[in-house]
């Protein structure tokens, strides 16, 4: 079982939160929220906005989580060392995509075609309907983000390639035009707003596109060199920016510069998830926090496990064990749907 902490003004700049490493943060259309963390079978959802949770990873290989993702139907797509799997009902049973893993990350795309960018380069794709895989795009780069539009236009950042474009639901990809000057860009979001496509780049900060007109730098106010690796835009229309050692930033929306919302500056806090929920964000980090924040009030609120699961056993009948970190021994006979505590002696 996993609760929810108390409120705090700001991230701690040095965590010690309960979590294992967050890999990806994502809200499902319904208001379900869904975390992978780096851990054996470290996939939850939450109801309620993060006051509990339930482990939905429970019959997962014991392979390393590279990305989670939520299509706009509510289908949750996940990436693994081993294999590409995906669960039509919240995570109580997984099928597979693709068998023969080493996938970074999974995109389901609006027009129902499913993209994988592949670790050593390039991209491929799918339909949900055939499910046969064909390399599509430039495999010279590695693939680090996806975004897409109301339109359904398709951007992706390229490790090395800076944005690439696509028109016809990632068939065919070309450059988003010709940027950004930084051509190490590592996270998308885009503004449906004031329709700008923002990409954050390694030790470049972030650059922004409007429509389509030149690529140009962003705000100021980041650290020199800032490394971002997550970026959304929440529902206010305020820009947030998670950085590689200096904690999570938002951009307000009318404001010219950026506030880190991370006590004590965030030096040395890594986020590594943001996802727009409710009327902010919930953002995670390498060290292990979850946190809910909000850009009108600068709030921030740290989601966290009470007593998160240690590891994971199947035992000969088909039932799955649990031991928490506490010491407490749970046991599922319905393939985690459900849960018990053993008493022991």
């Amino acid at each position: 079982m996993l609760l929810l902490c108390r409120c705090a003004r700001g991230a701690p700049d040095h965590e010690d939160a309960g979590w294992a490493p967050i890999i990806s943060v994502r809200a499902g259309p319904d208001g379900t929220l869904f975390v992978a963390a780096a851990e054996k079978g470290g996939v939850y959802s939450s109801t309620n906005g993060g006051k509990s949770w339930r482990h939905i990873g429970g019959t997962l290989a014991p392979d390393n989580l590279f990305s989670l993702r939520v299509s706009a139907g509510g289908d949750v797509f996940l990436a693994t060392f081993g294999e590409a799997l995906y669960s039509g009902d919240g995570g109580v049973s997984w099928s597979f995509l693709k068998e023969d893993g080493f996938i970074k990350d999974l995109f389901p795309a609006r027009s129902g075609a499913i993209l994988a960018a592949n670790w050593r380069g390039g991209l491929s794709s799918a339909s949900a309907e055939t499910g046969i895989w064909k390399s599509v795009g430039d495999d010279a780069f590695l693939i680090t983000d996806f975004m897409e539009s109301e339109d359904k236009r398709l951007w992706c950042a390229a490790f090395g390639g800076g944005v690439l474009v696509s028109y016809d639901g990632g068939i065919s990809w070309g450059s988003c035009g010709g940027g950004p000057e930084n051509g190490m860009v590592l996270s998308l979001a885009w503004s449906h707003g004031d329709k700008i496509l923002y990409a954050g780049t390694y030790e470049g900060g972030v650059f922004m596109r409007r429509e389509d007109g030149p690529w140009q730098r962003g705000p100021g106010g980041l650290p020199r060199g800032s490394t971002v690796q997550a970026l959304t835009v929440s529902k206010d229309g305020s820009l947030w920016a998670g950085t590689h050692g200096n904690g999570c930033f938002v951009l307000k929306r009318g404001s010219k510069n950026w506030e880190n919302l991370t006590e004590g500056g965030g030096k040395g806090v890594s986020v590594t998830a943001i996802e727009p929920f409710r009327d902010g964000v919930v953002f995670g980090t390498a060290s292990g926090g979850l946190y809910y924040a909000e850009a009108g009030r600068s709030f921030v609120r740290p989601l966290l496990p009470s007593d998160p699961v240690a590891g994971l056993a199947e035992l000969e009948s088909g039932a799955v064990t649990a031991l928490s970190r506490s010491g407490r021994l749970y046991r599922s006979d319905d393939r985690g749907v459900t849960w018990k505590e053993i008493e022991l002696p």
